[in-house]
């Protein structure tokens, strides 16, 4: 009786390859990679994100997904209205099976609604709001590439664990510098450290010396930096014009990225301590990756260029094992299924579309120690995702 049925199971799965074609629209497989191609995001994510999209649909090019791969990109130009202009765009003319990268929430919350209307899987992998897997949550979203919250807990308990038990705030005063300082003074007083205080500045501002010197003058061994992009830089830049790391007292950046530090170059970031998923040189499987993206564009993926390879990989996968583009089936077998790649160690998908993956705290290596273009970062922990990203809080209510 089990040889009968090993052999009808060996004749389905025949019939089902041979007759794969039928069970895909337009008899391809497209994926939209929304991304910014023109502005304040575009070094992060940007024709990177395509590049790394590329690469994972190259690995399905023998026609293992069950149909060929195109990749479509769209500029969203980190603005919302024009996001929602290219989801359209990708829906409607494209038709489009998925669409990810979506760097920044602003443009990633209302693509993401709009797909789940339009019945499209939709993978973000450059956005940290929280609501993309609670009140926004949707049977056909999965936020791939890293929480805010985990990222701020990442730095807060790893950073306090390393012997940094003093924290000051310098923060970039608008909603993401607010909230990100918020989740992470109260991250670092539960992993034991204290809160000296903050100091906030304008958004943009371009002196920024006197809130530097607050956290200076309160003694505190962390200065953490709530915020983003050139303010994050601005601020490493004149704080190591200052003098102010040494070694009693530290850098840490709530957000920061290995573009940034390219800019700033190692004389003035070493120290600085960052979380991240990925890291382009931490192992044989990433420098694999990184390796094809560099041969493709002349510099190293970030984590959402990494986190775009990965969530296309993984659709891909889960696309091949169903059969069909059908995105209620995709994103039912996407969740059967564990996630370990270049840039999720560790993954698994939760109820509420969270990729729950590991992360990693990495400091600026000395100039000196460097040994080439790109290598900056030394690895001083790896850090479980199911013990930096929040539970479900309640307020995902599938539909």
């Amino acid at each position: 009786m089990r040889t009968e049925l090993r052999g009808f199971a060996a004749f389905a799965l025949a019939f089902l390859t041979a007759t794969a074609h039928a069970d895909f629209s337009d008899g391809e497989i497209r994926i939209g990679v929304l991304t910014d191609l023109s502005g304040l995001s575009r070094r992060d994510a940007g024709q990177r994100s395509v590049i790394a999209a590329e690469i994972a649909a190259d690995r399905f090019a023998d026609g293992r997904a069950g149909a060929p791969v195109k990749i479509i990109e769209v500029d969203h130009g980190s603005d919302a209205e024009q996001a929602l202009t290219g989801a359209r765009r990708l829906v409607e003319e494209h038709h489009v099976d998925m669409i990810t990268d979506l760097v920044r929430s602003n443009t990633a919350i209302p693509v993401q609604q709009y797909a789940t209307e339009q019945g499209v899987v939709v993978m973000p992998t450059g956005a940290g709001a929280s609501s993309l897997h609670g009140e926004h949550c949707s049977p056909l979203a999965f936020h791939w590439g890293f929480d805010g919250y985990a990222l701020a807990n990442a730095v807060a308990s790893a950073v306090t664990e390393d012997g940094g038990d003093e924290w000051y705030f310098v923060t970039a005063d608008y909603a993401f510098g607010q909230a990100i300082e918020k989740a992470a003074s109260q991250l670092a007083e539960q992993a034991g450290a204290q809160v000296l205080g903050h100091a906030r500045y304008p958004y943009k501002a371009t002196n920024l010396t006197e809130p530097l010197t607050r956290a200076a003058e309160s003694g505190a061994s962390v200065i953490a930096l709530a915020s983003g992009g050139e303010d994050t830089r601005r601020a490493i830049r004149q704080g190591y014009e200052l003098g102010l790391p040494n070694g009693d007292r530290r850098f840490a950046a709530l957000l920061a990225f290995v573009t940034d530090i390219r800019r700033l170059e190692l004389y003035v970031a070493e120290g600085l301590q960052l979380a991240t998923p990925f890291y382009w040189n931490y192992d044989g499987t990433s420098r694999a990756f990184a390796r094809q993206v560099h041969e493709r564009s002349g510099a190293m993926p970030t984590m959402i260029h990494a986190g775009t390879y990965s969530a296309t990989l993984n659709y891909l996968r889960a696309v091949a094992e169903a059969g069909t583009d059908d995105a209620s089936t995709v994103a039912e077998t996407l969740r059967q299924m564990p996630i370990e790649d270049a840039f999720a160690r560790n993954g698994h998908i939760r109820e509420d579309g969270l990729m729950v993956h590991d992360f990693f705290l990495m400091e600026a290596k000395p100039a000196t120690e460097s040994e080439g273009a790109w290598d900056y970062y030394r690895t001083v922990a790896r850090i479980e995702g199911e013990r930096i990203h929040a539970p479900p809080d309640g307020s995902c209510g599938m539909r």
